[in-house]
């Protein structure tokens, strides 16, 4: 994503989960109702979810716990 940034080529909004502010994190979800997250690093689809903001602040939560915050979360794009 950094890369897409970089070269001005548009990409979906993203925020990176390792050390986020929870407030920010919860204005992302304000915009955007439903979210994808992702690991941090490429797993081959691997660990990809979907969100509402109920379900995702209890697995953002033990996450946490867990130490386990290698992730970003983008606006879930539906047809």
């Amino acid at each position: 994503y950094f890369w897409f940034e970089e070269n001005d080529i548009p990409s979906l909004p993203w925020m990176s989960l390792k050390g986020a502010d929870p407030i920010q994190v919860e204005k992302f979800f304000r915009l955007y109702p439903k979210v994808v997250v992702k690991p941090d690093v490429g797993q081959g689809g691997w660990g990809i979810q979907a969100f509402a903001w109920e379900a995702f602040s209890v697995w953002w939560k033990k996450k946490k716990r867990e130490g386990d915050e290698s992730y970003l979360i983008q606006p879930l794009v539906s047809s």
